[in-house]
């Protein structure tokens, strides 16, 4: 896994540009746990996500959007920061906006995050919900111990009607 990463980041930014976005990714292994990894050149915007994430996962959404306006401060290329803050929005033209942002930088990022970002440009962008899914499980073989991915997948399922596929990748993630 971080090979790739280490290969992406060579290819598209060079050698030396690889340094910090590499320490950056090491330090989100959440211990080795294998949780799909987050690309960003700043350690306190990474914080600034991780926090704003958990908020908005204990739905404190202003809370995490201010986070989020802050990780994005601080590296303005922070594409899974976008992401989550359109996500966390309650207006679909900002959801939009920065999906669109977020599908602009996806090239500047890890394979994970490109399947994430792909997953939601499928569903909200193309209207193709099996794209979602589609995508979400190549990122449940990916990272099979990410609770995260397991979640969202079981949420893409459930909206589907696939309640059989919902519940098991809900319940693994939970046992996650």
């Amino acid at each position: 896994m971080w090979i790739r990463a280490i290969r992406f980041f060579i290819r598209k930014k060079g050698a030396a540009a690889w340094i910090i976005p590499l320490m950056v990714l090491m330090g989100t292994s959440c211990g080795g746990r294998g949780d799909l990894p987050i690309t960003t050149a700043s350690k306190d915007a990474l914080k600034c996500f991780y926090e704003a994430r958990e908020a908005g996962e204990n739905l404190h959404l202003e809370e995490a959007v201010a986070l989020l306006d802050r990780a994005i401060e601080l590296d303005p290329e922070f594409a899974m920061a976008y992401l989550y803050r359109g996500r966390f929005k309650r207006e679909p033209a900002e959801l939009r906006r920065d999906l669109l942002k977020a599908i602009e930088l996806a090239p500047g990022v890890s394979p994970g995050e490109q399947a994430v970002i792909d997953a939601y440009r499928g569903y909200y962008e193309e209207n193709d919900p099996a794209k979602a899914i589609e995508n979400y499980d190549q990122l449940a073989q990916m990272y099979p111990k990410d609770k995260r991915v397991h979640w969202r997948l079981g949420a893409f399922y459930r909206l589907r009607d696939r309640h059989q596929e919902a519940v098991r990748e809900q319940n693994t993630a939970i046992s996650l």
